[in-house]
Order: structure tokens, then C-alpha cells, then sequence
């Protein structure tokens, strides 16, 4: 039994969630599917397909992996016109994300896991399958701290439409 499409991820609490998703819905013209509000996150590193033996590998790196927790601004309303995706994130990639995200990509390279080569663009989705959608701000901008690490995994939902499911959650405890 594996785990399908896993990653690391880091799992808003439920106000940012609610705030997110209130974004979500003032902005609903832009069609597509609309993801639930406990399905936001912000994917870290993408892993794959994890059968148990994987899966022990990438808890230990999480285990013994410390780093900070991370303020976010949410303050971006974008996408990915190829893909159709209508997202949110931060304007300008705070340095503690990076660090974080380069850190935990270079850890799981003991579990087998490739660095993932496109550049790394920390967003929250908010609609799958969206129209076009015009670059924007929120104003004012959602507050995050980010305080644990998460490793979730793509579950198929009633639609086709993914939802999560939470496997495992470590505290950022600092370095």
C-alpha cells in the first residue's frame, strides 16, 4: 500500500484558512472548481508515490529536521494560465520560506528524492480549472505563521477533484 502523490507542505491554521477562502469566494467569476477550505496549503517539496519503506525514510528526515516558523503575508492574486490554476501567495518569497524550502529538498535527497528544477513559487490554490484571472492584491494582507511542517497526500475526491489528507505534522521549533 502507498501513499499517492505525497508532499510536504505547510497547513494553514483555520482563521488564515477561513480569510483565504472569504478571498476565494469574492473573487468566484473566475470559474472553476473551488477548492475546500481545509484542502489549503502551501506545497513544500512534492515527493510522489511513497510505499512504507519511503515513507519511514522521509519521517526521519522530518524528524531530526529543525527549522523556524515562517511569518507569510498572503498578499498575491495570481495564476498559472497553462495549468488554470487561480492562486494566492506571497508577493516577495520571504527568506525563512526559501531557506526552509531548500533545506527540507536537500534533506530528502538521502531518501532518493531529486531537487525539483523549476523555480520555486510558494502559492496557496484556490481554483482548479479557473479563467483568466488578472493579477492582483489583497488588501489588506492575510498575516500566516507558519509553525509546523506537514506531510500530506492527494486523496481522489466525489468530483475527480482532489481533497488531502494529513498523514503526518511536525512542530518548526527552530534552529
Amino acid at each position: 500500500m502507498s501513499d499517492s502523490r505525497a508532499f510536504f507542505a505547510l497547513w494553514p491554521d483555520l482563521e488564515v484558512r477561513r480569510q483565504i477562502a472569504r478571498v476565494g469566494r469574492s473573487l468566484n467569476g473566475c470559474g472553476g472548481r473551488m477548492l475546500q477550505p481545509q484542502d489549503l496549503h502551501l506545497t513544500l517539496c512534492f515527493l510522489g508515490d511513497l510505499d512504507a519503506q519511503r515513507r519511514r525514510c522521509v519521517e526521519a528526515v522530518a524528524d531530526s529536521f529543525s527549522a523556524a516558523p515562517v511569518v507569510l503575508q498572503i498578499d498575491r492574486i495570481d495564476q498559472f494560465p497553462r495549468a488554470r490554476i487561480f492562486w494566492v501567495g506571497p508577493l516577495g518569497s520571504p527568506p525563512s520560506l526559501i531557506t526552509l524550502h531548500d533545506r527540507l529538498s536537500r534533506a530528502l535527497q538521502s531518501c532518493g528524492f531529486a531537487p525539483e528544477t523549476r523555480a520555486f513559487t510558494p502559492h496557496l490554490t484556490l481554483y482548479r480549472k479557473a479563467q483568466r484571472v488578472e493579477p492582483g492584491r489583497i488588501d489588506p494582507p492575510i498575516r500566516w505563521l507558519a509553525e509546523s511542517l506537514t506531510l500530506a497526500c492527494a486523496v481522489g475526491g466525489p468530483s475527480g477533484a482532489p481533497s488531502y489528507r494529513i498523514l503526518n505534522e511536525w512542530s518548526l521549533r527552530g534552529l
